[in-house]
């Protein structure tokens, strides 16, 4: 896999451990950081890119009140210097309008979140695949 940053947006602490127990059983090179909210997320990527790289991958739940992941998906958006970054919505649940909103942000994909642990995993080997095969516009890199 490519080395770059992902940033997953996650309060379940036992979804933040089984993602990051697959990347490091998949060998991923990537340095994967990790958020407890929007607030927190919005300040990892912002201050990345001033120090040294924002992460080019980020993975954010749109559905949880706790979360507000479309406000979130919104100011990258409009970040001049975070706007490529490449969105993944992963979600428990199904929300249309949400899901649209989050569509027309110019998201990578919109990922149904499995409730079975054996199940994410599966979700997050394809996930590691595919990362592992695109290549990034010159703007993300």
């Amino acid at each position: 896999m490519k080395n770059f940053d992902i940033l997953l947006v996650e309060n379940n602490e036992v979804d933040a451990l089984l993602i990051k127990n697959l990347f490091v059983e998949k060998n991923v090179h990537a340095v994967l950081k990790f958020a407890k909210n929007d607030i927190e997320a919005l300040t990892i990527l912002k201050e990345g890119y001033k120090i040294a790289a924002a992460p080019k991958v980020l993975f954010i739940d749109i559905n949880k009140e706790e979360l507000n992941g479309l406000e979130l998906l919104k100011q990258i958006r409009t970040h001049p210097e975070l706007k490529s970054t490449l969105v993944f919505v992963l979600t428990e649940t199904d929300n249309e309008v949400n899901k649209e909103l989050a569509k027309s942000l110019n998201i990578a994909a919109y990922i149904h979140k499995p409730l079975d642990n054996k199940k994410k995993s599966e979700v997050f080997s394809v996930l590691h695949e595919y990362l592992n095969i695109i290549e990034f516009s010159r703007e993300t890199i």
